[in-house]
């Protein structure tokens, strides 16, 4: 996953009641500071995930994302990116909505 928050607000996962079974590993977050003290540190990144446009809602990574191969293996469940593209493509499965 990445999270993504603007300034003023936070992380919300476990700030807006999700339930405490949420998977907290492999995830980015960026915008308004730290990785949350709820988040698996060690695979979890604090970095800009370098959305190709985030304004025009272009999520796709660049070829520089710190999410590139460093997402969990979720093949089980989610086979495929949004534009329908096998995963992983590389040597691990990326962060985010779509593959690399």
């Amino acid at each position: 996953n990445i999270v993504y928050a603007l300034s003023g607000q936070s992380y919300g996962l476990a700030d807006n009641g999700w339930p405490s079974s949420i998977i907290d590993s492999h995830n980015l977050f960026f915008g308004i500071g730290a990785i949350p003290s709820w988040a698996d540190v060690a695979t979890s990144i604090n970095a800009d995930p370098q959305f190709v446009n985030a304004t025009a809602r272009d999520f796709h990574l660049q070829s520089t994302s710190p999410a590139i191969n460093a997402g969990a293996d979720v093949s089980a469940v989610v086979p495929r990116d949004y534009d329908y593209i096998a995963r992983p493509q590389g040597a691990a499965f990326d962060m985010g909505a779509y593959e690399r």
